[in-house]
C-alpha cells in the first residue's frame, strides 16, 4: 500500500472504532472513576511514547557521520523522518493535554473529552505503527 494512504487509513480507522463505540455506548456507561483511570493511562502511555520518540531523534541527530545518515540527508529522507516524528510528538503531545485536563475536571461532558483524547491516541499510535515504520523500512532499503 502506498505510503500517502496511512493517514487516510489512521483517521478512517480512529473514527470508526471510536463511532461503534459511542453508538454502543461504551464511552457513556463509564463512571467517573474509570474515566480517569483511562484518562491517566492515555497520559502515562503517550508521555512514554514521546519520550522513546525523542531518543530515535536523539540517535538519528548523534549519528550524523554515518555514512547512512549523510546519504538519508542527501536524498531528502532524513528531513521526512524528523518531520514526522514531530507530528507523533505532537499528537501525543495533545492527547498529554487533553488528558491531563479531564483528570482535573468531572461533569457530563467528559464523555466527549474522552472520546476525542483516545480518538487522537488511537490516530497517533496507527500512525506510528504503520507510518513510521514504513518509511523507515522504505528508507533503509532505498539506502543499499
Amino acid at each position: 500500500m502506498h505510503i500517502k494512504h496511512w493517514k487516510k487509513i489512521a483517521s478512517i480507522a480512529s473514527f470508526g472504532v471510536h463511532f461503534y463505540l459511542w453508538e454502543t455506548g461504551s464511552f457513556t456507561a463509564l463512571t467517573l472513576n474509570e474515566i480517569h483511570d483511562l484518562s491517566n493511562n492515555l497520559f502515562s502511555i503517550s508521555a512514554t511514547l514521546i519520550g522513546f520518540i525523542f531518543a530515535v531523534i536523539a540517535i538519528l541527530v548523534t549519528i550524523t557521520e554515518n555514512p547512512l545518515i549523510k546519504k538519508m540527508r542527501k536524498n531528502g529522507m532524513y528531513s521526512e523522518i524528523i518531520d514526522h516524528l514531530g507530528y507523533l510528538i505532537a499528537g501525543f503531545s495533545i492527547t498529554m493535554l487533553l488528558s491531563y485536563i479531564s483528570l482535573l475536571f468531572s461533569g457530563e461532558y467528559l464523555h466527549y473529552l474522552l472520546i476525542c483524547t483516545s480518538f487522537i491516541f488511537m490516530y497517533s499510535m496507527i500512525m506510528l505503527i504503520t507510518d513510521m515504520f514504513r518509511r523507515l523500512k522504505l528508507t533503509f532499503r532505498n539506502l543499499k
